[in-house]
């Protein structure tokens, strides 16, 4: 057996991870910036919050924004397709916005929506 037929034995992913979690502690330690931590310290926080409680909180309040854009999302996009399948006026009126809207990538959105709705839950939802 060869080095070669060796290498190709190894899983690439958790090599992949292994390194990237590396070059993210060494990284983290050489910049010592707050905007890149070491791997060690994000770990440390993480288990931090875990033992406090916060981390299962914060997961619901993620959870229930998804769950609520994803409905509305889907209304929406279920409403006006079927509009536009049905009728060829409404695809007439509403067709070039569908396809500019398609054609931006969704990170485009992400200011916009955070001007309009802002950040976080709402306090009215918290403790669902």
């Amino acid at each position: 057996m060869n080095a070669r037929s060796a290498w190709r034995r190894v899983p690439a992913a958790p090599v992949s991870l292994a390194a990237g979690a590396v070059v993210w502690e060494v990284a983290g330690r050489m910049a010592q910036a707050s905007s890149l931590p070491p791997l060690s310290r994000v770990l440390d926080r993480l288990v931090a919050l875990c033992r406090e409680g916060l981390i299962l909180s914060s997961l619901a309040d993620s959870l229930l924004s998804l769950a609520l854009g994803l409905a509305v999302s889907l209304t929406a996009g279920l409403v006006v397709g079927t509009a536009m399948g049905c009728s060829r006026r409404v695809e007439a009126a509403l067709g070039s916005y569908v396809h500019a809207l398609l054609s931006a990538p969704s990170l485009v959105f992400a200011p916009v929506f955070f001007s309009l709705l802002g950040r976080g839950v709402p306090r009215s939802w918290q403790g669902w």
